[in-house]
């Protein structure tokens, strides 16, 4: 499964008399982009496709420019039908989508494009030139919507880890809420969750549930992972008092570490003396991790200890959170992994 970036040709390609197939700067531009995971579908018009017959659409050309390069391309003809045998270097839509497996999440359309994609696929402005239009699709915000549905939950949330610690939480569990809204604060992600749960039988399907919804959005948001810090670790406690990123709360204190590895595994210890904190059954503070984790693909090692068991439900969900704001830290776009995969 690849990201494509869909782009008008006639941003990439001379289409009149010059002295360079490529207009200024999308050459090294197309470089970058391929480097950072990303395969490029131009749309081409049909008075375009007669004027890039020698160039972009001609098969040594490709072969030449595209093929050495390591570069995915394909042509789309935008408003007619190309020819059935494709030796005029075109797809249609259908063709092409039938063609390839492409990722819907992570693929992304430069606007305005004359073309109708499926609606997952994410639009951005480009750039006065190809340097910005780069710089705007490498650094774009990972936004992820994830609604789910089932008999006993409905759940609509919205992650963008790249935000400023926003958060809008409803789930009809108090103390749940004022928990999530902690992952957002010290997660420095901004989180909207609206959840309409079968509370009236008890808080098990509400906080499960969550929990799958945001280990969803979270393997979402990391995407191919190019870039991605990858690790995160840290303590917590009640005063955030910062001491080799040890932050203890009160008399409890939390650490964690995790890896967005690709790989689901919780190890989580701690002892509750309570059967809630407000509203919130302790025995599922375990059950809700262990939801992210299977769905996230992460692998989490939480450990909290102390005596009052507000504190240490607390220092727990502000030490993942802390734990998250540093996995999802981007630098570059190479892959964390030495297995060239992850």
């Amino acid at each position: 499964m690849h990201k494509w970036l869909f782009l008008p040709a006639a941003s990439v390609f001379e289409t009149g008399k010059s002295a360079s197939p490529f207009r200024t700067g999308a050459c090294r531009a197309l470089w970058k982009l391929s480097e950072a995971g990303f395969a490029f579908a131009f749309t081409v018009g049909e008075s375009e496709s007669k004027r890039l017959k020698k160039t972009a659409l001609d098969h040594d050309f490709r072969a030449a420019h595209f093929v050495r390069e390591s570069l995915m391309v394909e042509f789309i003809a935008s408003g007619f039908q190309p020819a059935k045998s494709g030796k005029d270097g075109l797809t249609d839509a259908s063709s092409f989508f039938t063609r390839h497996r492409v990722d819907l999440n992570l693929s992304l359309a430069l606007v305005p494009l004359p073309l109708a994609l499926p609606k997952e696929i994410a639009s951005l402005h480009p750039g006065p030139d190809w340097g910005e239009t780069v710089t705007r699709v490498l650094a774009r915000p990972r936004r992820v919507e994830i609604h789910r549905k089932t008999k006993e939950t409905d759940i609509h949330l919205v992650l963008n880890p790249d935000g400023s610690g926003r958060s809008s939480i409803h789930t009809g569990i108090g103390f749940f809420d004022h928990m999530l809204e902690q992952v957002a604060r010290h997660g420095g992600m901004d989180l909207k969750i609206d959840c309409k749960g079968d509370l009236h039988i008890d808080a098990h399907h509400t906080v499960e549930d969550t929990g799958i919804a945001l280990g969803e959005a979270l393997r979402a948001a990391v995407g191919d992972k190019r870039g991605l810090s990858r690790y995160g670790s840290s303590a917590l406690g009640k005063k955030l008092e910062t001491v080799s990123l040890l932050l203890p709360m009160d008399e409890s204190l939390a650490t964690c570490a995790l890896d967005f590895s690709g790989r689901s595994h919780l190890v989580f210890q701690g002892k509750f003396r309570r059967e809630k904190v407000g509203d919130l059954p302790v025995d599922l503070i375990k059950h809700f991790f262990e939801a992210v984790v299977q769905n996230a693909g992460i692998n989490l090692h939480l450990t909290v200890r102390g005596e009052n068991d507000h504190h240490q439900v607390e220092a727990a969900f502000k030490a993942f959170s802390r734990a998250l704001r540093q996995a999802f830290v981007r630098s570059g776009q190479e892959l964390p992994s030495t297995k060239g995969v992850l």
